[in-house]
């Protein structure tokens, strides 16, 4: 795990779950991390996230889609079936142009937001203000 006296810096540490949230146009919105052992977000019903580095930050979205967007491909002993090149690249090419063009445009592009659940945020801050004490 890093640590560091700088928030934006630690490493959010654990098994973790990743979310693509989509909204009504069929966009994506943002991506969130949760523990592995939390319920995943549900399109169509209220998620709450937070920013991983601004304590109490909580906010809520209701995504028309929700997408989860890491998949195991080796779990130590069995692999996963992987797509080809071409499929790769097309999967690429999709996502790229499902994104907002406020995202890809080359002068000052729009912040695509990656956030975290309540509990992953709770986790990184006190594991964060613990080593910070042992300075």
């Amino acid at each position: 795990i890093k640590l560091s006296n700088e928030i934006i810096k630690v490493l959010i540490p654990g098994q973790k779950r990743a979310f693509r949230l989509f909204n009504k146009d069929g966009a994506p919105q943002l991506d969130l991390m949760i523990r592995k052992d939390e319920a995943p977000p549900k399109s169509g019903h209220e998620v709450k996230y937070c920013d991983p580095f601004k304590k109490n930050s909580t906010m809520t979205v209701n995504p028309s889609r929700v997408e989860e967007i890491l998949q195991t491909v080796w779990n130590g002993s069995d692999a996963a079936e992987v797509p080809n090149l071409n499929e790769a690249r097309e999967t690429c090419i999709k996502g790229i142009k499902s994104l907002d063009s406020g995202l890809v445009r080359r002068d000052n592009p729009s912040c695509y937001e990656v956030c975290v659940s309540e509990m992953l945020q709770g986790d990184l801050h006190r594991l964060w203000e613990s080593h910070r004490g042992q300075k």
